[in-house]
């Protein structure tokens, strides 16, 4: 007897999840692009900053701004889809410069482009500045979020009596100002005073005793960060009480589903 093919229907079923699956990946960047589209358009029709002539008037403190800039590669890939597809060289083409530079994390101080249009013909020329060249999954800002926690629950006898968890943000790369507020706000759920500090800065505030040579509190930072690839990250950082209470860490994570989670953290060094 001929045995019948019990898989077909099963590989017909793979085939129809597999395409509704690119078809509603296909619409939510549709979705995506016509939500850029009206939210540039917000922003270049600003009435309150039409009399300026400084195009970064329209994108400072804009929320619409900071929507698209938020989308990452999406709206990068999107935004110089637009530029190839025009020879347009006026505001609007500057917010969208202004908007692929940041995402691409360049210097906006250092820039030496005075149009959206020359800013686009060298970035294909491959003369703008790329930063450090970070290009990941997600947002940096849960990368950081999730390595620092890892290093407040490690060695967690450094935390005994903590008034405060300082975190020196200068040391955290890539990281927008705009999400600094974000990642405060997170250690906030440890229900002490949090705050941007570096080890200097906390002298200055007085928050360092003289006598015991120690910190009322805890300070975080970030000595290294290396993408191992877009879903991998290692971070080196280091937890700081005292100049005999402090531990650097090595901290892998790692991209699963839509979030940034630790794989591994161990202590590397003790003081």
């Amino acid at each position: 007897m001929k045995k019948k093919n019990v898989n077909l229907p099963i590989f017909v079923l793979v085939i129809f999840i597999l395409l509704v699956s690119i078809g509603c990946d296909s619409t939510q960047q549709e979705d995506v692009e016509a939500i850029i589209d009206e939210k540039l358009e917000a922003i270049v029709s600003n009435s309150n900053v039409a009399a300026s002539s400084n195009p970064y008037d329209y994108v400072k403190g804009n929320e619409d701004y900071e929507y698209i800039v938020d989308q990452g590669d999406k709206a990068l890939k999107y935004l110089l889809q637009k530029f190839d597809s025009t020879n347009e060289n006026g505001l609007t083409e500057y917010v969208m410069a202004v908007i692929c530079s940041e995402i691409l994390g360049e210097n906006q101080e250092n820039r030496t482009w005075s149009s959206g249009r020359e800013w686009y013909e060298s970035h294909l020329s491959g003369e703008t500045e790329q930063g450090d060249g970070l290009d990941i999954e997600g947002r940096i800002v849960d990368v950081y979020i999730a390595a620092l926690d890892s290093l407040v629950n490690l060695d967690e006898g450094l935390n005994g009596g903590m008034k405060y968890i300082s975190i020196d943000t200068s040391t955290l790369k890539h990281l927008r100002e705009s999400n600094k507020s974000e990642l405060l706000k997170y250690f906030q759920n440890y229900d002490v005073e949090v705050m941007d500090a570096s080890f200097d800065e906390l002298k200055e505030k007085g928050l360092f005793n003289e006598e015991t040579l120690s910190l009322e509190g805890i300070l975080l930072s970030i000595d290294d960060i290396k993408m191992a690839s877009d879903k991998k990250i290692i971070i080196e950082g280091s937890k700081y009480r005292s100049g005999l209470g402090a531990i650097g860490v090595n901290c892998i994570l790692e991209y699963k589903g839509d979030q940034w989670e630790v794989k591994k953290a161990e202590i590397t060094w003790i003081s």
